[in-house]
């Protein structure tokens, strides 16, 4: 399989996860699932956009409370990440995956790993039986 079917792939298990996700979404869940623990701050600077849109898809990555139109609680978002005080600086807010983000992680990788392994195979059988 070569590069693009990878990649398409890759979106397609985002896109089950996280249907009608924006590119500025994907993106910075891919930041967050490459350094646990990345501060908003360190999003923006990394993904050159504002704090206000690192703030805003941050928030639709996670879980959060909201009001239906009768003025109910109700939850919303995608429950991919958590943020969370950074240790260093408490007044900034640190990204981390949730389990349900680290099983998405986990998927995309094994997609990349098996399509990595299949593709050795392939070649160590194709030179073993030119020898």
């Amino acid at each position: 399989m070569d590069t693009y079917q990878r990649i398409a792939r890759f979106m397609d298990r985002i896109s089950e996860t996280v249907p009608g996700a924006p590119e500025q979404q994907i993106r910075i869940l891919i930041a967050i699932m490459n350094e646990p623990g990345i501060t908003q701050t360190d999003l923006g600077e990394q993904l050159n956009v504002t704090q206000a849109s690192v703030s805003r898809n941050c928030r639709a990555l996670s879980i959060f409370l909201d009001k239906d139109k009768h003025g109910n609680p109700i939850r919303r978002g995608h429950d991919l990440i958590e943020m969370r005080p950074d240790l260093y600086h408490t007044k900034r807010l640190a990204c981390w995956p949730t389990p349900k983000g680290q099983q998405l992680a986990a998927d995309i990788q094994n997609v990349f790993k098996y399509e990595k392994t299949a593709g050795a195979e392939r070649r160590f059988r194709a030179s073993s039986s030119s020898s």
